[in-house]
Order: C-alpha cells, then structure tokens, then sequence
C-alpha cells in the first residue's frame, strides 16, 4: 500500500509550490506513464487533422471519454 509513497510525497511538494502540475511536469518528477496507452489529450494533440475536421474530432474523442467511463463503472460492479 506503501509502494508509491516517496512518488506522491514529490508530488505533493511540487504541488505546493506550482498549484498546477502538466503531464511534463509528471514525467520530469516521477517519469513516463508505465503503460503504453494513449491518452485522450494525446490522441488530441497529436493528430493531424485540419481545423475543419476539428469538430468532429472533438466529438469522436467526447465519446470515446464516455465510454471508457462507462467501461470503468461497469467493471466496478
């Protein structure tokens, strides 16, 4: 239970003194997330798409958010 205790301790601290932390900032303090999973902002910042397909990339990635959500609430039950 203990495990990641020296990693939240850094966190807190940091969190102290910027209020605000960035995945960069993550990284910089305890490293890369340990899986290989994109994330929703990822998938968003790194796409290619032009502004005018912006909308419905919006929208793809609002859904996809839902239903990881939905998955994580079913698996809880």
């Amino acid at each position: 239970m203990l495990e990641k205790k020296n990693e939240l301790e850094v966190l807190a601290k940091e969190l102290l003194e910027k209020e605000i932390l960035y995945q960069s900032d993550l990284e910089g303090l305890i490293g890369k997330r340990p899986f290989e999973k994109e994330t929703t902002y990822e998938k968003y910042t790194n796409s290619t798409n032009d502004s005018s397909d912006e909308e419905e990339m919006i929208d793809k990635v609002k859904q996809e958010v839902k239903d990881e959500v939905k998955q994580e609430e079913a698996s809880k039950d």
